[in-house]
């Protein structure tokens, strides 16, 4: 009967510790995301989807939840109806890290986002990296803001912050 009971005990311990090494982490990000949260529901993007085009850009809905204790942005309104999704952390409070995927089906195009929140909260800027459709590595400027009006002056924000390097001056 000892034997049964250590055995129990160690599947027990086993599963109630993979429950919370899942758990725990979640609550943790749930409530630190939870400090910013202005940053959640819909907001405006506009990005160029070819680095070596600086006239054309996209324009769409992007709409920021929780997931699983991350962020969770997802696109909607694309013109080129493209659909992605982004899972992030929020990083100081100031930065979002994180990765996206595509979710067309067939499509295997991923990468890698940062963005930094204005100190108002009412604009990003930043870059998302993934490949192009002849497989070459693209880094292309990205922008959300609260309203419309405001993505020129993302953009401005992010042209002067990385000195220029989004236009050929």
């Amino acid at each position: 009967m000892t034997l049964l009971w250590q055995i129990g005990l160690a599947v027990f311990g086993a599963v109630f510790g993979a429950f919370l090494s899942f758990v725990l982490p979640i609550l943790i990000n749930n409530e630190r995301h939870k400090k910013r949260p202005e940053l959640l529901g819909s907001w405006k993007s506009s990005y160029r989807p070819d680095f070596r085009d600086w006239t054309s850009t996209v324009t769409e809905d992007i709409e920021i939840d929780l997931h699983l204790g991350k962020l969770r942005m997802r696109n909607a309104k694309n013109p080129s109806d493209d659909a992605y999704v982004v899972h992030a952390k929020l990083i100081e409070r100031v930065y979002i890290i994180g990765r996206w995927r595509s979710l067309k089906p067939g499509a295997n195009a991923f990468g890698a986002i940062i963005l930094t929140v204005s100190p108002l909260g009412n604009l990003m800027c930043g870059y998302f990296t993934g490949l192009g459709n002849t497989g070459e590595r693209t880094y292309c400027g990205w922008v959300l803001a609260r309203k419309e009006e405001e993505i020129n002056t993302a953009v401005e924000l992010l042209r002067i912050s990385t000195l220029g390097l989004l236009k050929n001056d």
